[in-house]
């Protein structure tokens, strides 16, 4: 498993195209490629099921919300955030994403 907390790093890189699960941190607001644009593009790939998208969002509007929802995001996290919540939280997504027989990053 994979993660990535830069979009457009993770848009440019062979991951891109791989089978592999992946998580990927994206930013709602970008200036090259923001979170709802690597969404639509890892929603295009075949193996889009392996890929979680979590999008960091700062006062973000419940329309805006909702179309992240329907291009593809899987959960959001507020920011600011406290690292301490962020480890607890990706822990836990990791220990869902990941098969037993799978190592964990």
């Amino acid at each position: 498993m994979r993660l990535f907390a830069d979009g457009l790093a993770y848009v440019q890189s062979p991951i891109f195209d791989s089978w592999e699960k992946q998580i990927v941190l994206v930013n709602d607001n970008l200036s090259k490629l923001d979170g709802f644009d690597v969404t639509k593009m890892a929603r295009e790939l075949p193996q889009y099921k392996q890929i979680f998208i979590i999008m960091m969002s700062m006062g973000i509007t419940e329309e805006e919300i909702i179309h992240a929802f329907k291009v593809g995001i899987d959960d959001f996290l507020n920011r600011p955030f406290n690292l301490r919540v962020l480890q607890a939280y990706m822990e836990r997504v990791i220990e869902r994403f990941s098969d037993d027989d799978e190592p964990i990053l």
